[in-house]
């Protein structure tokens, strides 16, 4: 008998639903990286001695590295309850496309602090007969200073008759 799939519904998610904390030192090489790999050209990252200076934990990482450092763990959240998420079905998959994203920072991060990320549903609601799904992800230090968060909201359930993508 094939075990059946628990796809997380939007009936399922309940506010404060949680990831496991993801928990990642941030090292020069992980900063240099996201660098070149976004050609990110502002002077305090372009310059070498400044480049430099990110091993000596004097630059701040920047901002944008949040996605990097607390990466979003919406399967996470729904593997704890003991769901999958729609698009892993193999009965009747169906995406959950991303609608919006808040960023807010609070302190810098630098090179040698360890961050601890946990995402959480923060919010579900209708709109226009559509439902929606927020995520929250928070990052912390090593002190336990929030260093960031971001909301990323996903379009969970079409409104009746509304074309999917695709169709």
């Amino acid at each position: 008998m094939a075990e059946e799939e628990r796809i997380y519904e939007f009936e399922d998610a309940q506010i404060g639903d949680a990831s496991p904390a993801f928990v990642q030192e941030i090292t020069a090489d992980m900063v240099r990286k996201y660098l070149l790999g976004t050609r990110n050209e502002l002077p305090q990252y372009a310059d070498k001695v400044e480049l430099a200076r990110i091993d000596q934990a004097e630059v701040p990482i920047p901002p944008s590295m949040i996605y990097r450092i607390a990466p979003l763990r919406r399967e996470e959240v729904m593997k704890t309850r003991g769901f999958i998420r729609p698009e892993s079905s193999k009965k009747n998959p169906r995406s959950t496309p991303y609608t919006k994203s808040e960023i807010f920072f609070y302190a810098p991060v630098k090179v040698g602090d360890t961050i601890t990320a946990v995402t959480r549903v923060d919010d579900k609601y209708e709109r226009r007969e559509s439902k929606f799904i927020t995520f929250r992800t928070t990052a912390t230090n090593q002190a336990g200073v929030k260093v960031g968060e971001y909301t990323y909201t996903c379009l969970w359930n079409y409104a009746r008759g509304q074309k999917k993508p695709g169709e």
